[in-house]
């Protein structure tokens, strides 16, 4: 599912009216799509219409029309204390004309009488639309606020008003929705939270506009099928490469089994894993070789991808894996946890391994590289990990509860698959080894990264069906992993 921004929309519809669709058209095409989910989350009651003074205000006034040629029992208001844009003075206008109730709600007592003579099972939301930028107020706050009293729905037109609908931050307050309907392309904020919480079900609807380039794109099957790789019958376990792991630590063992287990499931050959202590859980298919031992420039010989940091600790030594890892010719590499966590101090060697390499950080990590703060980090993840991949020339996959896989060059993808049971110890050292053995076995960065994520939320949602999300373990999504 394709995604785009604030900006991205507004070129398209002025693409769109360029090549000769009249705006008049656009929102026509809009209030169409709209209306069957109107009358159906209706179900014969009431409709309100809370719409603003501009274009998303235009589509409710011609959907409060069509509901009223269709018999629905339907009121619309206009609240704006000021001018009212043309093209929603037009829609009033003919919604008017053909014997629709449109009030116009130029203050809070005007407002106040409004609503309270509502019998409404459903209000919609037409104030605000994708094209807020800064904390609503005034007279639109107290719409907003209106549209979340007890006793009926919410629908909103395009993103819930008062979300940002490039970050889905709250600017000032918001609705909670039983359904969002969106044209041509969904946007950031349907899939970022907080937004992602009250957009509810998000139906995205063609309207007809022009092409639009992608900003992003949500994963989903279609898109993970599209990149992994195929099994050829007279395949043999060299065809899937070999997958190098470094983990793991006399205090934190299990980091590498869990990382280990990953990666077993995850398609390749050969597994490998390399560090100081073998993992009583780790699988009989991967072969430890002892870090005491075994330098590691030997161990990364002859490895068609190489994966470092869970449960390493914080050591010196860490810190030369590290950079060993960076300098490997031609060998993708994938960096968590306490490999990031060695260089935090210097990200700009990630450099090294440009246009290989994939990083794998939490808020808390991803800040001590970014120099943002985790907070800013978790609140706007699609902005900073794309600024962080273009400054670094590599993919960062920045974990959260909606993923973001951020690259170099060309579109990012949101993941807004699992659940909260994946919220548990070790659930990211999994991750990292599905993504280790899916570059092993050719993907590129970005598309093991993609996968990655997919087959391991896939692996969380059947965890959960068959412990419950508070009973599962880490351990847990890495058995479930299947493709």
């Amino acid at each position: 599912m394709k995604i785009v921004t604030r900006q991205g929309m507004r070129a398209l519809e002025k693409q769109t009216a360029a090549m000769g669709m009249a705006e008049c058209v656009m929102m026509e095409r809009a209030a169409l799509a709209m209306l069957p989910h109107a009358l159906k989350l209706a179900a014969g009651g009431g409709i309100d219409i809370y719409c603003g003074p501009g274009n998303n205000g235009g589509d409710g006034l011609a959907l409060a029309r069509l509901l009223h040629q269709a018999g629905a029992p339907v009121r619309a208001a206009i609240v704006q204390s000021g001018p009212v844009g043309a093209a929603c003075a037009a829609q009033m206008q003919l919604a008017q004309a053909l014997g629709a109730s449109i009030a116009l709600v130029e203050s809070q007592e005007q407002l106040s009488a409004w609503a309270g003579n509502s019998r409404a099972a459903l209000r919609v939301d037409a104030l605000l639309g994708i094209g807020l930028t800064r904390p609503v107020e005034g007279l639109l706050l107290s719409a907003v606020r209106s549209l979340q009293r007890p006793g009926a729905q919410v629908m909103a037109v395009d993103i819930p008003s008062g979300i940002d609908c490039d970050n889905g931050q709250v600017l000032g307050d918001a609705a909670a929705c039983r359904m969002t309907v969106t044209f041509q392309h969904a946007k950031c904020g349907h899939l970022l939270y907080p937004g992602r919480a009250l957009c509810g079900e998000v139906v995205v609807a063609d309207i007809g506009l022009c092409a639009a380039g992608d900003t992003a794109f949500a994963i989903d099957e279609a898109e993970v099928q599209a990149r992994l790789p195929r099994r050829p019958a007279l395949a043999h376990k060299g065809t899937f490469g070999s997958a190098g792991l470094v983990a793991g630590s006399p205090g934190m063992p299990g980091a590498a089994a869990l990382m280990a287990q990953g990666a077993s499931r995850g398609g390749a050959g050969l597994t490998y894993l390399y560090g100081p202590v073998l993992p009583a859980a780790c699988p009989p298919e991967v072969m430890w070789q002892n870090a005491d031992q075994i330098e590691i420039t030997a161990f990364f010989q002859g490895k068609t991808a190489i994966g470092l940091g869970p449960g390493l600790g914080r050591e010196e030594y860490v810190r030369t894996w590290v950079e060993l890892a960076l300098d490997e010719p031609r060998v993708p590499v994938l960096l968590d946890a306490d490999a990031l966590n060695a260089i935090a101090d210097t990200p700009g060697i990630l450099r090294r391994a440009a246009g290989r390499l994939v990083i794998t950080p939490h808020p808390g990590e991803f800040a001590r590289l970014s120099g943002v703060t985790a907070a800013q980090a978790a609140s706007r993840p699609l902005e900073h990990a794309q600024k962080l991949a273009e400054a670094l020339g590599i993919v960062v996959l920045l974990k959260g509860a909606t993923t973001v896989i951020a690259r170099p060059d060309g579109p990012a993808a949101l993941h807004a698959g699992g659940n909260p049971g994946m919220a548990t110890g070790g659930s990211g050292d999994v991750l990292s080894g599905v993504i280790v053995a899916l570059m092993a076995q050719g993907l590129s960065p970005f598309d093991a990264a993609v996968c990655g994520a997919w087959l391991h939320g896939q692996a969380g949602d059947a965890a959960a069906r068959a412990r419950g999300m508070g009973a599962m373990r880490a351990g847990d999504i890495a058995e479930h992993l299947h493709f």
